[in-house]
Protein backbone atom coordinates (compact mmCIF):
# COMPACT_ATOMS: atom_id res chain seq x y z
CA UNK A 1 0.00 0.00 0.00
CA UNK A 2 2.19 2.36 1.21
CA UNK A 3 4.81 2.00 -2.09
CA UNK A 4 2.12 2.69 -4.72
CA UNK A 5 1.16 5.91 -2.71
CA UNK A 6 4.70 6.96 -2.29
CA UNK A 7 5.15 6.71 -6.13
CA UNK A 8 2.18 8.94 -7.11
CA UNK A 9 2.85 11.36 -3.93
CA UNK A 10 6.13 11.95 -4.04
CA UNK A 11 7.24 12.11 -8.21
CA UNK A 12 8.87 15.68 -7.49
CA UNK A 13 10.52 15.28 -4.39
CA UNK A 14 13.86 14.67 -3.09
CA UNK A 15 12.19 11.36 -0.95
CA UNK A 16 11.66 7.89 -2.62
CA UNK A 17 10.07 4.97 -1.51
CA UNK A 18 12.40 1.72 -1.93
CA UNK A 19 12.35 -1.90 -0.96
CA UNK A 20 14.25 -2.31 2.17
CA UNK A 21 15.89 -6.06 1.82
CA UNK A 22 18.28 -8.11 3.91
CA UNK A 23 22.03 -7.55 3.52
CA UNK A 24 22.89 -10.75 1.81
CA UNK A 25 20.05 -10.69 -0.95
CA UNK A 26 21.19 -6.43 -1.82
CA UNK A 27 24.28 -8.15 -2.23
CA UNK A 28 23.51 -10.73 -4.65
CA UNK A 29 21.47 -7.99 -6.62
CA UNK A 30 24.10 -4.87 -7.11
CA UNK A 31 25.56 -6.53 -9.85
CA UNK A 32 22.70 -7.17 -11.39
CA UNK A 33 21.58 -3.28 -11.70
CA UNK A 34 23.92 -2.80 -13.81
CA UNK A 35 23.36 -5.79 -16.28
CA UNK A 36 19.74 -5.27 -16.29
CA UNK A 37 20.08 -1.25 -16.92
CA UNK A 38 22.73 -2.93 -20.42
CA UNK A 39 19.62 -5.14 -21.13
CA UNK A 40 16.98 -2.38 -21.17
CA UNK A 41 18.79 -0.84 -23.99
CA UNK A 42 17.31 -2.85 -26.26
CA UNK A 43 13.27 -2.26 -26.20
CA UNK A 44 12.60 -5.63 -27.16
CA UNK A 45 13.47 -6.72 -24.21
CA UNK A 46 11.52 -7.21 -20.51
CA UNK A 47 13.98 -6.93 -17.86
CA UNK A 48 12.27 -7.55 -14.48
CA UNK A 49 14.86 -7.95 -11.39
CA UNK A 50 12.87 -9.85 -8.94
CA UNK A 51 14.52 -10.91 -5.58
CA UNK A 52 18.16 -11.86 -6.38
CA UNK A 53 17.00 -13.09 -9.77
CA UNK A 54 16.95 -11.31 -12.99
CA UNK A 55 14.69 -12.31 -15.64
CA UNK A 56 15.14 -11.43 -19.69
CA UNK A 57 11.99 -11.97 -21.95
CA UNK A 58 10.48 -14.42 -18.85
CA UNK A 59 14.06 -16.44 -18.63
CA UNK A 60 16.19 -16.01 -16.00
CA UNK A 61 19.27 -14.45 -16.18
CA UNK A 62 22.55 -16.42 -17.41
CA UNK A 63 25.66 -15.48 -19.52
CA UNK A 64 24.77 -17.74 -22.19
CA UNK A 65 21.12 -16.06 -21.79
CA UNK A 66 22.86 -12.43 -22.34
CA UNK A 67 24.86 -13.09 -25.18
CA UNK A 68 21.99 -14.57 -27.38
CA UNK A 69 19.35 -11.18 -26.26
CA UNK A 70 21.93 -8.17 -26.69
CA UNK A 71 22.37 -10.32 -30.80
CA UNK A 72 18.74 -9.77 -30.88
CA UNK A 73 17.51 -13.36 -30.62
CA UNK A 74 13.98 -13.70 -28.58
CA UNK A 75 13.52 -17.51 -29.01
CA UNK A 76 16.63 -18.41 -26.29
CA UNK A 77 15.49 -21.10 -24.13
CA UNK A 78 17.60 -21.62 -20.77
CA UNK A 79 17.37 -24.45 -18.53
CA UNK A 80 17.34 -23.44 -14.29
CA UNK A 81 18.57 -26.06 -12.14
CA UNK A 82 16.80 -24.61 -8.80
Amino acid sequence: MIKPAGHEKLPNSDYWVKDQLPKEMEDKRRPLYQIADELRKNKDNKVVLVRDRLFVNGQVYSQQLSDNVTKGDKNTRTSTGN
